[in-house]
């Protein structure tokens, strides 16, 4: 019977987190002037979920130009609390900077995502 109630337990505590609307993938925290993590590695596919979590307006912007958090959210200016959900699907070495914080030659506000094949 006890083992029957662990398993009932475990069966709500996984619906409750799917229903919790918050979005699946790895999260980079935008805080006032640094990311966490700065560095990420990850396996091609997976989402990367840019929340914002200081007082300031925060974004994640490629080094190259070639993504950004602006396309997926509708504005560069993210505050805490704000999500930009974004998939790397190719595998490859990701440059990006706050456009606010930090420079595309990875002064200030910087940060890296490594896409590696999946295992």
């Amino acid at each position: 019977m006890r083992r029957r109630g662990l398993i009932l337990a475990l069966v709500a505590s996984a619906l409750a987190a799917a229903c919790s609307g918050e979005p699946e993938g790895v999260v980079v925290e935008m805080f006032d002037n640094r990311y966490s993590p700065a560095e990420l590695t990850i396996e091609a596919g997976t989402e990367v979920v840019f929340r914002g979590a200081g007082r300031n307006p925060h974004n994640a912007v490629a080094s190259d130009g070639s993504w950004s958090t602006e396309t997926v959210f509708g504005s560069l200016d993210q505050y805490d609390g704000d999500d930009a959900v974004l998939r790397f699907d190719t595998p490859g070495t990701y440059d990006f900077f706050c456009t606010y914080h930090g420079t595309a030659e990875g002064q200030g506000m910087a940060g890296t995502i490594v896409v590696e094949e999946p295992a």
